[in-house]
């Protein structure tokens, strides 16, 4: 297995102004690419993640009708770059223009969990601060789902792609995935891997600073991962 060297940030050098990266030029993780501005798609995010190398997207989230994610713009569906040239990239499906891996994980959850749209937002942690720590998925399995997940990860990687991991915001779902890949290499003990991720994060100049990963559980997850899982 590849022995990765973590990205050491010099300021805001993400690929973008809310990503930072993970390994430099091979793995980053972030915002969601195609964020709504003023009921706009915001292309030119995108835009820079394929110039600076992205060439495989791994999507956390429920993008779809009915999921915690459902306001997002598929980034993955359009048709050509801001500047009106074709997006050239083997899509996953052939409406696809880029390499997307979906492993759809509710907002605010850990992998495994089955619940989805309301039903996931109704159990979620209060991370604002005004309730009760509410996450159920008591039927989930979070470990085998995020070595699943993790699997995927390393195999994009071993085939030599740049890999971009995000969910919406790039802190509760991308914070769990990226610190159990840190711990999964043994690039950082469970002493140290959070102050990791937030020294990561810095090199985003929007979220820098904010909390990664987000809720007690995916804070828990990241903490017990074992080197090898």
């Amino acid at each position: 297995m590849t022995q990765w060297r973590i990205h050491q940030p010099d300021g805001h050098d993400g690929p973008t102004e809310i990503s930072s990266w993970v390994v430099s030029g091979r793995l980053a993780m972030g915002y969601y690419p195609g964020m709504l501005r003023g009921g706009k798609v915001a292309p030119a995010v995108f835009d820079e993640l394929l110039d600076c190398g992205i060439d495989q997207f791994v999507n956390l989230t429920q993008d779809w009708e009915g999921g915690t994610d459902e306001h997002m713009t598929h980034y993955y569906r359009l048709p050509e770059r801001s500047d009106g040239s074709p997006l050239v990239r083997a899509g996953r499906r052939e409406d696809e223009p880029v390499n997307v891996a979906f492993h759809p994980v509710p907002d605010e959850h850990l992998p495994g969990c089955n619940l989805r749209g309301s039903s996931a937002a109704r159990s979620s942690c209060d991370i604002d601060g005004y309730g009760e720590d509410l996450v159920s998925c008591e039927d989930g399995r979070p470990v085998p789902a995020t070595s699943l997940i993790l699997n995927a990860l390393d195999g994009f990687l071993e085939q030599g792609r740049n890999v971009y991991v995000h969910c919406w915001g790039g802190s509760g779902r991308t914070g769990t995935i990226i610190g159990c890949w840190i711990r999964r290499h043994d690039l950082a003990g469970a002493d140290e891997v959070l102050e990791r991720l937030r020294d990561l994060r810095e090199g985003d100049s929007v979220k820098g600073g904010w909390p990664i990963p987000q809720t007690p559980a995916q804070v828990e997850m990241v903490l017990s991962w074992q080197p090898g899982w």
